[in-house]
């Protein structure tokens, strides 16, 4: 773990405990005035502030919740409860106003929370949760930045780049709908690395047609990953390994030898960034304005103790965070020769959740569908007048909806995920079957239900993979194939089987099933790992044993050099990737 987030959290604590609520001037001049500024309105506080916080649990505050009124809580509990102290957790806004500019900086620097501060706070809850389970699972910095991204390859399916301009998500809304585009996903993997408390960001090359790399600091070495294809750039020598893409190449061996990337070449097909375009590459900080902003890091300070979420990382140093994000990432990139005025703000975050605002956010035209699918399913309630016979049908949601289970499955509740998608993998199959009336409305209803049964018939498959019980993940995915020849996850189910022959060291069904996947958006991840496969099977046939020949008489003399070497009885073992 980085120091960056022990001393934020030392500070944080030493200064709550040992401040009374007092007046203070708050963020732009803006007073906080508490109205009771004794010891015992601090636990008061508190306790508003752990109920807030239950209110946007991504459990709670989910589609079609009311987040306005959550943004109207939080201003209140503001006024009571926001004072710190006579000074602000961020006195110096200097970094800001160099880092960001015009309306950045304004929603940056202003003093009220609004819609997009609860939606950060519930993403950074989520994130929080996936990435304890990380934490919990995996020993080493370097384990967990490598099952971070493993999650974020497993549950968002990749999305074309251009994609981003008509139909913009945030984190939480691709790793709920399980999508999103490679910049998407190198977003969701850098917040993930935050709340493991590792540094994370994007390289970005000049030519604006490549897509960002990860870099991953830790121990003042910084590791590469590539989010299209949800794989580590792999360090030298990855063919002669008998592991999957498990040894990460760093930063510094990249820009001195070319070869590494080259390893990601295929035939026909050039991996698109050289060590020349590294050398020249911006360095992107990610975040939006409400990572940096100030009356997050005053938030932040009042977390409820015991509850590990981080929603705020200064650009600069703070009351609470004595070296800011930018000064870290400054003091690992300049030895490697990248100049100061290469550390930028990474644009898109900010420019995604602005994008996203505006056009509605969930009530937006793109969005508007996908929420009715992770609403659902419909049930319908068929009533025949007694007078007339005339049928009448009535459409309902159902009480456990795709999304609730796609929130328990994300938060590693595998049992209750498992319940939830179980009790929806049917859901195509259900039709006003009395009356047989079926309108323009019914059919809209019964085709957002295969699609929910769909998705639900795929994402069962894919929490049992996780909880490592394979053969109970293949044949839900043979049921899909079954089901949905043309499903939406047809492509992804095929590549959970071929991980699940890969756990079960199936290597060469694992190949024939990539090999059947027609061109798509994993096309680059199937091609590396068919290659790879093929090179792995190589090592692990054995030799041919030579025919026998005549014994040879030992003599006395005869050393242990001498005697004929058995043929290896085993192989080595070989490890898939995640």
């Amino acid at each position: 773990m980085v120091g960056w987030f022990i001393g934020m959290a030392a500070a944080f604590a030493v200064m709550y405990f040992s401040l009374g609520k007092k007046p203070s001037t708050g963020l732009n001049g803006v007073t906080n005035q508490p109205s009771n500024p004794s010891p015992d309105n601090n636990s008061q506080c508190e306790s508003k502030l752990s109920k807030w916080i239950k209110s946007v649990d991504p459990e709670r505050l989910q589609f079609n919740t009311d987040i306005e009124s959550r943004v109207q809580e939080l201003n209140r509990y503001w006024t009571t409860c926001g004072a710190t102290g006579d000074e602000p957790i961020v006195s110096d806004l200097q970094p800001i106003e160099a880092a960001v500019q015009g309306v950045y900086r304004e929603r940056v620097v202003s003093p009220r929370f609004d819609r997009r501060d609860v939606e950060h706070i519930r993403q950074s809850l989520l994130l929080s949760q996936i990435a304890l389970r990380i934490g919990e699972t995996q020993k080493t910095d370097l384990n967990r930045a490598l099952a971070a991204l493993a999650l974020v390859a497993q549950q968002t399916e990749p999305l074309a780049a251009d994609s981003a301009a008509v139909r913009p998500l945030t984190p939480f809304e691709c790793l709920l709908l399980g999508e999103g585009t490679p910049s998407d996903r190198a977003w969701i993997f850098a917040e993930i690395l935050r709340q493991l408390h590792l540094d994370g960001v994007v390289l970005i090359a000049k030519d604006a047609a490549l897509q960002p790399l990860v870099g991953v600091v830790i121990e003042g070495e910084v590791y590469l990953f590539e989010p299209l294809t949800g794989l580590p750039i792999p360090a030298a020598g990855e063919s002669q390994r008998m592991t999957l893409f498990r040894e990460p190449a760093t930063l510094k061996a990249t820009l001195e030898d070319d070869s590494i990337l080259r390893q990601f070449d295929l035939d026909g097909a050039p991996f698109p960034w050289t060590a020349e375009q590294l050398k020249t590459a911006t360095v992107g900080l990610v975040g939006t304005s409400n990572t940096w902003a100030p009356r997050l890091a005053e938030l932040q300070f009042q977390w409820p103790t015991g509850q590990t979420c981080v929603i705020f990382d200064g650009l600069g140093d703070s009351a609470g965070l004595k070296r800011g994000l930018v000064e870290r990432v400054r003091d690992v990139f300049t030895p490697l020769g990248y100049k100061s005025e290469s550390i930028q703000v990474w644009g898109y975050p900010e420019q995604q959740c602005a994008l996203y605002d505006s056009l509605g956010a969930e009530a937006s035209p793109h969005m508007v569908p996908l929420v009715a699918v992770m609403s659902g399913p419909t049930n319908f309630e068929e009533i025949q007048d007694p007078q007339t016979g005339q049928w009448t049908v009535y459409q309902e949601r159902a009480k456990q909806t795709l999304q609730q289970a796609r929130v328990q499955h994300l938060l590693s509740h595998r049992i209750e995920a498992i319940g939830g998608y179980l009790s929806l993998i049917g859901a195509h199959q259900a039709s006003p079957k009395k009356s047989g009336l079926i309108d323009g409305t019914t059919q809209a209803a019964m085709d957002r239900n295969r699609v929910v049964s769909d998705k639900a018939t795929y994402w069962m498959a894919a929490t049992q993979f996780e909880n490592n019980d394979i053969e109970a993940c293949m044949g839900m995915l043979k049921r899909y194939a079954r089901n949905f020849p043309l499903g939406e996850m047809r492509e992804a189910a095929a590549m959970r089987l071929a991980n699940c022959h890969m756990k079960n060291e199936q290597f060469e069904s694992a190949s024939q099933v990539l090999s059947e996947i027609g061109p798509g958006p994993n096309q680059i991840r199937r091609m590396l790992l068919i290659r790879r496969i093929l090179e792995l099977n190589q090592k692990r046939t054995p030799a041919p044993v030579a025919p026998p020949t005549e014994p040879r008489p030992q003599s006395p003399e005869a050393t242990p050099a001498d005697k004929p070497i058995p043929p290896p009885t085993t192989t080595p073992e070989v490890v898939p990737p995640e």
